[in-house]
Order: structure tokens, then C-alpha cells, then sequence
């Protein structure tokens, strides 16, 4: 079984880690963060990257957290 640190023995058992290693990419303390897996259910096997605009997803975050929509 693939996971984010590798083999799945190798996984840290908090599972925040790999939101931890996001932001470390993002703050640029990792060069990068490998996702591991070759079996995924796609013509070439990989899996399919889905991107958001940052913009949307603090919009939901926004609506979520003032329903009454005041800003």
C-alpha cells in the first residue's frame, strides 16, 4: 500500500502529519512532497490532480463560517 512517507509501515500514526507536510512545501522548509502510487484507476495510472483557486475555497470557508453572509 502506497501513502504520502512512502510504505505504509513507514506512515507517522497522527494523521495531521500529511497536512504538515503540505504546509511545509508551501512555506518552503520541503522541496517537495512526494505522493506515491502507480495503481490508481486512470489510463496511465496516476492519480488525477485537482486543483482549486485559493480565492474559492476562502470563499466557502467564509460562507461556512457566517452563514448570515455579514462581512
Amino acid at each position: 500500500m502506497a501513502a504520502v512517507y512512502g510504505s505504509q509501515a513507514s506512515m507517522p500514526v497522527d494523521e495531521t502529519a500529511a497536512l504538515a507536510a503540505v504546509a511545509r512545501v508551501a512555506l518552503g522548509k520541503r522541496p517537495l512532497l512526494n505522493v506515491y502510487g502507480g495503481d490508481w484507476p486512470t489510463p496511465d495510472g496516476t492519480g488525477i490532480r485537482d486543483y482549486i483557486r485559493v480565492v474559492d475555497a476562502d470563499h466557502w470557508r467564509w460562507q461556512r463560517l457566517n452563514p448570515d453572509g455579514y462581512r
